[in-house]
Order: structure tokens, then sequence, then C-alpha cells
């Protein structure tokens, strides 16, 4: 299995890249600073970021549970300022007026080489973690297989994974 690795220093190239629209610089930010989860992270709303106290509100409506508040990184919270704008309401992450979708994240991470969205997340999260507990993996990567790299979309929002189920006999 070929192996893509999404590093500290590439996180730090994607997220100054200035061709890429800083909604999904935002929003890759949100993902390897926090623990916030895609679909959380493009479910906000404007009135959801509290920039003052660095936070944004993630609600869990399948959960049933209360908002809770997230902490934003440095260059979350910085990227997430310059794409609001001065807005007061409406979705957060947006380009020319328009939401960012789950196709369209998952589409811009690809073209942008990290492979996948979701690579932001978890790359982060190893990156917060000790490195006894990175499951053999170095400190701020994330492998995924060749056939996750596919560049033939799976379906809305995904590109192939690597399930197969076991033959039977």
């Amino acid at each position: 299995m070929t192996a893509l690795t999404l590093t500290r220093a590439r996180v730090d190239e994607l997220l100054a890249d200035e061709t890429v629209p800083v909604a999904h610089r935002a929003l890759w930010a949100l993902l390897w600073e926090g623990e916030v989860r895609l679909g959380d992270a493009l479910s906000l709303d404007v009135r959801d970021i509290e920039f003052d106290a660095g936070t944004v509100r993630v609600e869990y409506p399948k959960r049933g549970t209360d908002p809770v508040s997230v902490p934003l990184g440095e260059r979350a919270a910085e990227l997430l300022q310059q794409t609001v704008d001065g807005r007061t309401d409406g979705p957060a992450l947006q380009v020319e007026g328009q939401p960012i979708s789950r196709t369209s994240a998952a589409r811009r991470a690809h073209a942008a080489g990290a492979g996948s969205i979701h690579a932001f997340r978890s790359s982060g999260q190893a990156a917060r973690r000790p490195a006894q507990d990175t499951a053999g993996y170095e400190a701020g990567e994330y492998r995924m297989s060749t056939r996750e790299r596919s560049d033939e979309p799976a379906g809305e929002g995904g590109f192939v994974n690597d399930y197969t189920s076991p033959k039977s006999d």
C-alpha cells in the first residue's frame, strides 16, 4: 500500500497558498488545529464564531446535546476573520457567496495535493498526540491508500475508499 503523508510543513504551505480561496484554507486550518469535524465546520454560521473568546460553537443535533465551545487555533481564527470579512450572519465558510459543500471541500483538498480532506483533521490529531500514541506513524502523518487517492469520486463528497468485503468460501 502506498502512503500519502501530510506533515505540519505541508499544511503550512497549503494554508499560505493564496491561489486557494481563503474559505477553504480556513476549513483546513479548523480541521488541522482543532477538534472540529468536517460536517461541523461546514455547518458553522458566522454567529457561531466567538473571535474574542477564540472559540467556535459546535452543535451536535444528532446527539441531542447542548452546543459545545471548541477552541480556535491562531491560524484558523486569522483565516476565518478574513473569510467572514465583516459579515454578521450566514454560512461562515463560503466562496463567492456559496457555502462550501462536502464535494467542493474534498475536491479542493485533492487538487491541492492533500489527498483527502480528512487528512487535515487526522494529521492534526496525530501532531497533537505524543509520539508513542501515533500507531507507528511519525507525528503529523496521515496515511491513506492509493485507492483513496483515485481521481474518480466515488460519490457525493468522497473518493474511493479502501474497504473490500471479505470473500465468502
